[in-house]
């Protein structure tokens, strides 16, 4: 039976060690292919490079050969399948360091690369550790494969699964949680700095958790309690369905109440 054609991609860079160890949790499983930023492109969601050219470099873990592209994850899923592999059957995204639960989704890279794989419908599985500064890995990596293993062939189209493995710097974890999208989310927090050639000033941006008090029997709320979380989203409809059978009607008299005046 043939091994399954997996790319791996992160938003941290193709030397960032989440990346590392998500492959080693699956290379002797699959014919993997590994196409990553050359740099940290840590919250650039689903964006695409369409103003600069595009770089690919080969590089060499020990005799496995892989790849970094100068632009985003979802550059390196569309430079990946024109490129240097064929279709694959799955795209594996991160280890990343930090939280991608909650509505930080809309942020994080490291989803943005698979979701540019389901609209080619490509299943794809993104994974995350909450612990910012935690890079020891290798506790969440002896899930990964069992994880793969559970979701490939079982993820619809247009659909995406988001893996956050809890902080866990010592115990166990709890389980598994399949469960729905919280409401936490990065919140800004830019901080004001004098420039040190020029008169004006300039800002770094930076970022802090914010969590919701209504996050209960959500990924973020699972994640706190020690749990591994796997959340199912469709990206392919984010219609709000309840709104336009509300509005429908309304809209439609709206249109005639103006051609009237």
């Amino acid at each position: 039976m043939p091994k399954p054609k997996i790319l791996i991609i992160n938003d941290d860079g193709i030397d960032a060690p989440g990346i590392y160890a998500l492959y080693e949790a699956v290379k002797d499983y699959a014919d993997t292919t590994i196409v990553a930023p050359s740099t940290e492109r840590s919250g650039s969601g689903s964006s695409i490079t369409v103003t600069n050219p595009l770089l690919l470099h080969k590089h060499l873990w020990g005799d496995k050969e892989v790849y970094s592209v100068t632009g985003t994850p979802a550059d390196c899923v569309k430079i990946a399948m024109h490129t240097v592999c064929e279709k694959p059957d799955l795209i594996l995204s991160g280890i990343n360091p930090g939280s991608n639960a909650g509505r930080s989704i809309f942020y994080s890279g490291t989803l943005g690369g698979i979701v540019e794989g389901a609209n080619k419908e490509i299943p794809g599985i993104a994974f995350s550790q909450h612990d910012f500064l935690q890079k020891d890995f290798s506790k969440a990596q002896k899930y990964i494969l069992p994880i793969v293993k559970y979701f490939q062939g079982n993820i619809p189209k247009g659909t995406i699964i988001n893996i956050s493995f809890p902080s866990l710097k010592e115990g166990s974890y709890k389980g598994f949680k399949i469960t729905k999208q919280g409401l936490g989310f990065w919140q800004d927090n830019p901080e004001k700095r004098p420039h040190p050639h020029r008169s004006d000033d300039y800002y770094w941006l930076g970022v802090r958790y914010q969590e919701h008090p209504d996050d209960k029997e959500t990924d973020v709320d699972y994640i706190n309690q020690g749990y591994i979380t796997a959340t199912p989203l469709n990206v392919w409809d984010l219609t709000h369905y309840e709104y336009i059978k509300e509005h429908s009607q309304k809209f439609e008299n709206f249109f005639q109440t103006l051609n009237q005046k």
